[in-house]
């Protein structure tokens, strides 16, 4: 009960605060939204910048302070433009892109704050723009950039506001006045400010995250319906069809052989007939892991191909070393023992097994299949439980 509960309690940590889908963002979606920030934010938020600034030089500040402030936004500005004309220029560094993508983050949520410097941190909607862009970094690119944009936003934000507060920096001369005095002046009032803005960025996080790895999880499922065999938990024929031509191409350029091992399962239609569906598809399932637990390669396929038909693709594996498997997996079958009483092979399971190689060439993948299919066509008739091989001018069977 105990475990149950902490499986579930870490479940939704995971849910909530990590990742589910933690695969790098390409950097094509990087160049993509640095030429975005160029095009669309960087004129925005710029903008907003720029009305701001023409408020704030009419408050009554000391020469010095609109000066500082301006010089800030000057240097935000190029950095940020060099930043993402930088991004499209290195195309080919990832580390590099990465990099330059946090600056320009760092920049968005810097330029921010010195509007909400100029507007007062405590009372200012523009807050709302470190919550925007957590969720929509989360969307659009990745759990590590929302995250970092949730952090840094956050210390941004709690640093500029506190020192508002403390008078490290001036006030704006309009926050003076008795509305806005209570929250400056008041160290109750501006933690509660401060804490606000904070908890507003972390359930915008974690609601947004949660979200987000729900549609991942969907997404995988979805997946893995459409390549997983539902009854045998191996590759489907779809999938088997798609790896096929993979390797078959992979195999002609680099001019390497590519085996195959098409497998039946010896009178399963007797199997079926006698001892139920039920019962034929738990077989199905234990021969299919059994095949699965024989092929040791992680490059290895092994797929249902239909009924109680299974087939096996080795890439880079000459005809001899996929025979030597095939022999393997009809032992490790026989070894099952798994009670055929109307077979008429054997008293137990067994399979028949047609080998064929090619290198691939300017042909359809298809011709494997045909090959393969042929050799077990033949270890069938000349008596089944035994493996025949394909040859390009010869047939031979072993048992």
């Amino acid at each position: 009960m105990g475990s149950d509960l902490s499986n579930e309690n870490n479940k939704l940590y995971q849910e909530f605060f990590t990742s589910i889908g933690s695969e790098e963002v390409s950097p094509k979606r990087l160049l993509i939204t640095a030429r975005v920030r160029l095009v669309i934010v960087f004129p925005l938020i710029f903008l907003f910048l720029f009305i701001a600034m023409g408020t704030f030089k009419g408050q009554g500040y000391q020469t010095q302070v609109e000066r500082v402030v301006l010089i800030i936004w000057v240097l935000l500005a190029v950095t940020y433009i060099m930043a993402n004309i930088l991004i499209n220029m290195v195309k080919s560094q990832n580390a590099l892109i990465q990099q330059l993508t946090c600056t320009s983050i760092l920049i968005e949520l810097g330029t921010n704050q010195l509007i909400l410097y100029m507007a007062g941190s405590l009372t200012s909607y523009a807050t709302m723009f470190i919550i925007v862009a957590v969720a929509l970094y989360r969307v659009f690119l990745d759990y590590r950039y929302a995250l970092y944009t949730a952090i840094m936003g956050g210390v941004l934000f709690t640093l500029v506001a506190i020192m508002e507060v403390s008078g490290a920096i001036p006030l704006s001369p309009g926050l003076t006045s008795p509305t806005t005095s209570s929250i400056y002046l008041q160290p109750g009032a501006a933690l509660s400010a401060i804490t606000a803005v904070l908890m507003g960025i972390f359930i915008t996080f974690v609601s947004i995250n949660y979200g987000m790895n729900q549609v991942e999880k969907l997404h995988r499922e979805l997946v893995e319906h459409s390549i997983v065999d539902a009854l045998t938990g191996i590759a489907n024929r779809r999938y088997f069809e798609k790896h096929l031509n993979a390797e078959w191409r992979r195999g002609r350029r680099n001019n390497t052989p590519l085996s195959l091992i098409m497998i039946d399962v010896d009178n399963f239609k007797l199997y079926n007939d006698n001892y139920g569906h039920l019962n034929g598809d738990k077989c199905l399932h234990l021969l299919a892991q059994a095949l699965q637990s024989g092929v040791k390669r992680p490059t290895d396929l092994v797929a249902r191909y239909g009924g109680e038909e299974f087939a096996i693709l080795l890439p880079e594996t000459e005809l001899e070393g996929a025979t030597l498997l095939a022999e393997t997996l009809r032992q490790q079958i026989i070894n099952l023992a798994l009670p055929h009483a109307f077979s008429t092979v054997n008293n137990t399971v067994t399979i028949s097994l047609g080998v064929a190689t090619v290198i691939p060439r300017n042909t359809p993948a298809n011709i494997l299949v045909d090959r393969a299919d042929k050799a077990l066509y033949r270890a069938k008739r000349n008596g089944r439980n035994r493996i025949a091989l394909d040859y390009a001018h010869s047939n031979n069977a072993m048992q």
